[in-house]
């Protein structure tokens, strides 16, 4: 890692139960502060946190509601921009928050990709119901063999209330427009 930049402080926008945050300050020792705008969630993650000995800071807040004056050499979002009201508002958001010579690390549905699964499962499930569409998606992730998580992950990845796909054109254009 010649010549790269140290990350000490990292911010992670839709920390969930904590997984990636906890992740991140156990193995590698980094200050983490994680939004989240799921009480429960927050509560999870803390707990987890709390037995592992951990110290991040988490706040329960929507990100278009998030103010912060600070910032940060890792800006992650994982999964979660492309379920706000306003995906490209809100990766402008959080990407004000990275520090020069930072990075921003963000993960979005992909168009191509996600499109036609989603369209398959979605359409079974209409067709013969959610419980055969689950079977279908359990069928596909036969490496998941916890079935509460497996519903669970099915749940939120193919019944959820709202997504956007992206295609890295149109993510290189946000990019673009921030630069």
């Amino acid at each position: 890692f010649i010549g790269k930049p140290i990350i000490k402080d990292v911010i992670e926008f839709g920390c969930g139960t904590g997984w990636l945050t906890n992740t991140l300050c156990y193995y590698y020792k980094k200050d983490v502060k994680s939004i989240d705008f799921t009480q429960k969630a927050i509560e999870t993650a803390k707990e987890v946190s709390y037995k592992l000995n951990l110290n991040p800071k988490y706040q329960l807040s929507d990100i278009f509601d998030y103010k912060d004056d600070s910032s940060y050499d890792l800006v992650i979002s994982m999964g979660v921009l492309h379920h706000t009201k306003d995906c490209k508002e809100a990766f402008k958001k959080i990407s004000t928050l990275v520090r020069p010579g930072g990075y921003l690390y963000v993960g979005l549905y992909h168009l191509y990709g996600r499109r036609p699964m989603l369209k398959l499962l979605q359409d079974y499930a209409y067709w013969h119901g959610e419980n055969s569409a689950y079977n279908l998606f359990s069928y596909m992730n036969k490496s998941m063999d916890n079935k509460e998580h497996s519903y669970s992950w099915f749940r939120d990845q193919v019944i959820h209330p709202h997504e956007t796909q992206h295609t890295l054109e149109e993510v290189s254009n946000w990019i673009d427009e921030i630069s």
